[in-house]
């Protein structure tokens, strides 16, 4: 994979302190069971992962039956489908990989969370201003 610039690591870190959720001691080993994506996912579309279903592991086994779940039932539905290669990857924590999918998702999340608002923009004026 290739090298993530200091500046976007930066700005990923930033944004993910900005989460009530994440402790951001060791950012590819927080990640790597799946849970706290399906938890990230679930903080900006709730109706999407259930947090739940992907719990806290250690075994790499069960890391990558997470992984596989949350990418078939989640990540799927947000054009994220991620190789088993990847899925591996994320699972053994291996530089940069975390980092790389992380940025992925942020520019997702934000991309519809953008479609969203402009959709509550539009319903707005629809009914004069009305709620």
């Amino acid at each position: 994979m290739n090298e993530i610039s200091v500046d976007l690591k930066q700005h990923l870190y930033i944004w993910l302190k900005s989460l009530p959720f994440l402790k951001h001691r060791n950012l590819r080993r927080e990640f790597s069971d799946a849970n706290l994506v399906a938890k990230l996912v679930n903080f900006f579309m709730p109706k999407l992962a259930l947090e739940n279903a992907y719990p806290p592991c250690m075994s790499m086994t069960k890391k990558i039956d997470n992984w596989t779940r949350l990418n078939a039932k989640v990540l799927s539905h947000l054009g994220l489908n991620i190789s088993k290669e990847n899925i591996e990857d994320l699972a053994s924590s291996k530089v940069n990989v975390t980092e790389k999918f992380l940025l992925k998702l942020a520019t997702v999340l934000y991309a519809i969370n953008q479609v969203q608002i402009k959709e509550a923009i539009n319903q707005m004026q629809k009914t004069g201003g009305q709620f």
